[in-house]
């Protein structure tokens, strides 16, 4: 991949685990449960989660569509 294809896939990641939701308020439970650093060690390990769950879905798209090209149409079209 490109770059620029990482950086738009970084950035989509990025904006994701920006918005809040589920993960917000475990961060927030184990700061105001726990302390500074339980909040800041589950932020780390969510955002480090985050990465690698990114990381293998990127890796799996790109291989099956390596092995079917046929199957790039598809999700362009599901993705449409």
């Amino acid at each position: 991949m490109s770059t620029s294809a990482w950086l738009s896939l970084f950035s989509i990641c990025v904006l994701g685990t920006l918005s809040p939701g589920p993960s917000l308020v475990a961060v927030v439970n184990s700061t105001v449960q726990g302390s500074r650093l339980h909040g800041i060690t589950t932020a780390i390990c969510h955002a480090c989660g985050i990465g690698l769950y990114a990381f293998l879905v990127a890796l799996g798209m790109a291989v099956v569509i390596a092995k079917a090209p046929w199957l790039l149409k598809g999700v362009t079209y599901a993705g449409g």
